[in-house]
């Protein structure tokens, strides 16, 4: 059966999966606009959320307590409908320091298709909050988002039901 949408859950009980979102209404967001259900994600459903930002600097996030000095994979999918520079990125909000290196703490969103990108990261020996970022820094245009999901380890599960292409 497919996950219902329920916002941001705790499904840690029995696997490795920390924090699950089908849509992103429960994300702090800063400035864009967020549409929900505006187009079929890649399981079928009407579920994916589109983010339309303006050029000015805009962020869609959400925050984690996570344990030190562990790795973490974070996921989601994506489609870029017209975005020049959409971008992810993993910050340690405790530290006021990037999760990730600094040659390598973002990437860039490119793809046109439904595509899974996922990252790896360590907490810090001193680090407990982490901010996950969508759409961080200074573009323009419009993206789709759905199937955010933290796991514990250095890759990504599937514990989203995709078996049905989406347009």
């Amino acid at each position: 059966p497919t996950i219902p949408q329920l916002g941001m859950m705790d499904w840690a009980k029995g696997s490795n999966l920390i924090e699950y979102s089908e849509d992103f209404t429960e994300w702090a967001n800063n400035g864009g606009t967020l549409t929900p259900n505006f187009s079929i994600a890649p399981n079928g459903s009407q579920t994916a959320s589109k983010y339309s930002i303006d050029g000015s600097y805009r962020i869609i996030r959400y925050l984690l307590d996570l344990d030190i000095s562990t790795d973490y994979t974070f996921s989601f999918y994506v489609k870029n409908i017209s975005s020049d520079a959409a971008t992810y990125r993993v910050y340690d909000n405790t530290n006021a320091a990037d999760v990730i290196g600094a040659t390598s703490y973002y990437s860039q969103i490119s793809t046109t298709d439904w595509s899974r990108v996922d990252v790896t990261f360590t907490t810090s020996a001193t680090g407990t909050e982490y901010g996950v970022y969508l759409m961080s820094g200074s573009a323009t245009g419009d993206i789709l988002f759905w199937g955010a999901q933290v796991e514990e380890g250095s890759s990504a599960g599937n514990y989203i039901l995709t078996d049905v292409a989406a347009a």
